[in-house]
């Protein structure tokens, strides 16, 4: 989140050193940590939504330009490329982390009943707006394309004024502040789970300990995105990868470990075999993104 953050505040401050772009966003980040009120935050999910909207109308904008400008020259574009599915896969699996707030959201639910209906229907306005985002962009930017769309949209800006261009102010604007905004919200997990090892283990922590956990888990993140920050994508294949494992092994483990004597053996057998599929697809993924991660890293030497 904090390299998209940078990443996508570099678009909105082009002509800014990149540096001064980290340090400022840093310096504004800073104050969040004194931040214990989140009710205020609990709109981002909608102004989430918002933005992906937005994304889709600078597409299908975009998309209609060129359509209607026979000299707008076509992007490369590929039917399909073998050697890229474990990076996209590990990458689309990075969405499967929030998959985690489902129960939450089933037990405020007025009426729980409907849950297995509303989850269909938002999986369903899900993958239709993401499909959109990702047939339009790259049969807009092409082979070319970037890990960030926002990127591909900031280099077409030039191309295109008026409307088009306010839509990706926008865009970027929003998606930038929404992240900016969600980054303390993760912080505070993260010192939850301290926490709730140190109570587990007889211990309250006291405001100040907390705070310093905070300080801590916030400065960590923040030197770690600045070693990470040339390698977005194997960053985020990473993310995936970690994805995989909390969203889909663990959780199919852990109903088996539930509810084994209470299942057949076939139903014992089908789970089983999804963990051994699940597991060998993580191994496979990982080890082609590392192996594509130690090629970019040999040719940023041999540069």
């Amino acid at each position: 989140m904090i390299i998209i953050i940078w990443a996508n505040t570099q678009l909105l401050l082009p002509d800014m050193d990149p540096n001064w772009v980290v340090g400022l966003c840093v310096a504004f980040s800073f104050p969040t940590n004194w931040l214990k009120d989140f009710s205020l935050l609990s709109f981002l999910s909608a102004f989430g939504l918002g933005c992906v909207l937005l994304i889709i109308a600078v597409v299908t904008f975009d998309a209609g330009d060129a359509l209607l400008d026979p000299a707008t020259p076509s992007a490369k574009t590929t039917l399909a490329d073998v050697s890229g599915l474990p990076m996209s896969g590990s990458i689309m699996l990075a969405g499967l982390t929030g998959h985690v707030g489902l129960p939450p959201m089933y037990t405020e639910m007025k009426t729980p009943s409907h849950f297995r209906r509303v989850l269909y229907l938002a999986f369903l306005a899900m993958f239709l707006m993401y499909a959109a985002v990702g047939v339009g962009g790259y049969a807009l930017y092409g082979d070319g394309a970037s890990i960030l769309i926002t990127q591909d949209m900031a280099n077409a800006a030039g191309a295109n004024d008026g409307l088009g261009q306010v839509f990706r102010y926008l865009v970027l604007g929003g998606i930038t502040f929404k992240l900016f905004a969600g980054t303390p919200v993760c912080v505070l997990v993260l010192v939850d789970i301290v926490q709730d090892v140190y109570v587990e283990r007889g211990h309250v922590l006291s405001e100040r300990e907390a705070d310093r956990w905070r300080f801590g888990i916030w400065g960590g993140t923040i030197v770690c995105a600045f070693v990470l920050l040339p390698y977005l994508q194997y960053t985020t294949a990473l993310v995936g990868i970690n994805s995989m494992l909390i969203s889909v092994m663990l959780p199919l483990i852990f109903f088996l470990q539930l509810h084994a004597r209470t299942m057949g053996w076939a139903s014992i057998l089908c789970y089983g075999c999804i963990i051994a599929v699940s597991g060998i697809m993580t191994v496979i993924i990982s080890y082609a993104d590392v192996l594509d991660f130690l090629k970019t890293l040999k040719a940023a030497q041999a540069v």
